[in-house]
């Protein structure tokens, strides 16, 4: 998201003609993302624009030498930061992942012993790297789960995340927004306030257990993702103003703009069944009323499902509970920090997110193994960090940042 930003910042230069309040704007944006994320080039970028313009560093109050100042600063931090990587990825296997950083950062400070710090840490890897390659067997079943789903404006990886387990295991799409309503109104009984629908999440073991007792809902009888543009939000309002105000008749649903876009909510519901359902509802359930009416074909499956959770004293037993289920080929859904997703140094304990694990591979370039992470952000590759390898949204992770990130693991059987 950094890197994005930035470079957002360095292309709009391009419109701003020259001009001093925004560039000076611009340059306290990159001293602020140089705390945490490498910046040589934009610096590099910036200053070339600037001589374009004829623009003086003076003339933007910082002096001649600011920002070969704050390129080195930088650099030395990001220097310390590849390092630290380097050493966390020597006991999971090689460090090259981080060669093409260390040697440039090493050049541009003019590293004393950086070519024998290298080679220490490469021999000191060797035995995890042995270790992996054996036993990071590569299995694959992301074209068993069908495309990436996107959740867009809503709060409900959980449900996406579990509707993905289920669709695995019934080999049919399930509807994540069947199992957002279903948690939601039948089982942590939410009020008239749809930000408690769409903003709070639970853990995707809670939503597996509940849809257990309820029943699953196809894909096709509520569709999950004619949410883009935060249209969803403002469809699910409209609805539970509806139900408080009593639109009821057939006429009106029919004509009214609003029941026409909320067709592509429920689409097996007729005017009149709509009518029907809005008639007896309340704006406390109209929402879960419209669902279950639409939902024609809802079944039943027995699964139980189980959870581990992370030992801080032995992260590896959490991992090797996923490996287990990985090479079972079970999908396993994972709650962890997405922040790293973004930038992979980025770190929040507390940041809560959830997806499903549905491969693993040796990645013989790296030294790494590597889990296939199934988000739910659509089929996007934009928004990962550059570390990271993806194709259609599914990424691939290493090892080490997936120890670090995840906190519960789950999954049916």
């Amino acid at each position: 998201m950094v890197f994005l930003l930035l470079q957002m910042i360095i292309h709009s230069l391009a419109f701003a003609e020259c001009d001093r309040s925004q560039i000076a704007t611009y340059i306290g944006q990159i001293q602020k993302y140089s705390e945490r994320n490498g910046i040589s080039g934009h610096i590099d970028e910036l200053e070339s624009y600037l001589k374009d313009c004829k623009i003086s560093k003076r003339s933007l109050g910082v002096p001649d030498d600011f920002f070969q100042n704050l390129k080195s600063e930088n650099q030395k931090y990001m220097l310390k930061e590849t390092k630290k990587s380097i050493e966390e990825f020597t006991k999971t296997g090689k460090p090259d992942l981080f060669k093409d950083e260390y040697d440039f950062y090493t050049k541009n400070l003019k590293t004393v012993n950086a070519g024998k710090y290298w080679d220490e840490q490469v021999k000191k890897s060797e035995p995890a790297y042995l270790r992996e390659k054996k036993t990071c067997t590569n299995v694959d079943f992301s074209k068993e789960m069908g495309p990436i789903r996107n959740q867009d404006s809503v709060g409900w990886c959980w449900a996406f995340t579990s509707a993905d387990l289920l669709s695995y295991k019934t080999k049919q799409r399930i509807s994540a927004a069947d199992i957002a309503y279903t948690v939601k109104y039948d089982h942590e009984k939410i009020g008239k306030d749809v930000s408690d629908l769409v903003g709070k999440g639970t853990h995707v073991h809670n939503a597996l257990n509940a849809m257990a007792k309820s029943g699953l809902c196809p894909e096709s009888s509520i569709p999950s993702e004619d949410n883009v543009n935060s249209e969803y939000i403002e469809l699910l309002t409209k609805l539970q103003k509806m139900g408080s105000i009593g639109i009821a008749t057939p006429e009106a649903l029919d004509c009214s703009s609003t029941l026409l876009s909320v067709k592509t909510l429920f689409p097996n519901l007729s005017p009149n069944e709509m009518a029907a359902v809005v008639q007896k509802s309340k704006s406390t359930n109209l929402i879960k009323n419209l669902a279950n009416a639409s939902c024609k074909k809802r079944f039943h499956i027995k699964y139980e499902t189980w959870i581990a959770q992370k030992d801080a004293d032995n992260p590896m037993e959490l991992m090797d509970s996923i490996d287990q289920q990985l090479s079972n080929k079970n999908p396993v859904a994972i709650t962890y920090d997405a922040s790293g997703l973004i930038n992979r140094r980025d770190f929040e304990e507390y940041k809560s997110h959830a997806s499903n694990l549905v491969g693993r591979r040796f990645n013989e370039k790296t030294g790494q193994c590597e889990y296939l992470l199934r988000n739910s952000w659509g089929r996007s590759c934009d928004q990962y960090d550059f570390h990271y390898s993806c194709k259609e949204g599914n990424v691939w992770v290493p090892k080490t940042d997936l120890i670090k990130r995840t906190v519960l693991a789950t999954y049916v059987k």
